[in-house]
């Protein structure tokens, strides 16, 4: 398989972090870690005769239940003054997006490989 690298550029998070679903072990490691705020974003599906939970999806607004437009966990480092230069990825002056929940993100994220970085 090919290597690749990623580039921070966010366009994976900003097309995609609306559309993936939580894993098992995504809520189940957000409970023992007291992710309340992760886990009070995810629209939780459940079988109405268990109760077992059968689908866990991601990114909702705690207050109003609505999608997100974006995942709310990224960050864009602010543009530099003067700079109006895009960068190989169409970033505005090289600016980077960042996972505020970088460590602890959902498996989808971590295995995601973007095709237009690979090397």
């Amino acid at each position: 398989m090919a290597e690749w690298k990623c580039v921070q550029c966010g366009k994976c998070c900003f097309m995609y972090g609306t559309m993936i679903p939580a894993t098992d072990q995504d809520m189940e490691r957000w409970e023992k870690e007291g992710r309340n705020d992760i886990l009070d974003r995810t629209k939780v599906i459940r079988d109405p005769a268990t109760g077992r939970i059968i689908a866990a999806e991601l990114w909702f607004d705690p207050y109003t239940g609505k999608s997100y437009a974006y995942c709310p966990w990224i960050k864009r480092k602010k543009e530099r003054a003067g700079l109006k230069q895009r960068d190989k990825s169409g970033n505005p002056s090289g600016d980077k997006v960042y996972c505020q929940i970088h460590d602890t993100k959902p498996q989808y994220c971590r295995d995601y490989i973007c095709r237009r970085h690979l090397k």
